[in-house]
């Protein structure tokens, strides 16, 4: 989870998680705001954190739709 509140909330709900430590909040992440764009460099942070591992990634906002 990117912040602390989300972080919890999906703890106590049983749903595995772990703390990414980027220290966001969720006030202003606006397309194109500088909190958005932070946000798109921990993404980044966090793909690179797996690969040396040899997992194969597919990252997927949670307002994304896929098509077949």
């Amino acid at each position: 989870a990117m912040d602390t509140k989300l972080l919890e909330a999906l703890y106590w709900k049983g749903v595995p998680v772990f703390d990414m430590k980027s220290n966001m909040d969720t006030s202003d992440v606006g397309w194109g705001s500088p909190k958005f764009h932070k946000m798109g460099r921990e993404k980044v942070t966090l793909i690179n954190e797996f690969l040396p591992f040899g997992y194969e990634l597919l990252m997927c906002d949670t307002d994304m739709v896929w098509l077949k």
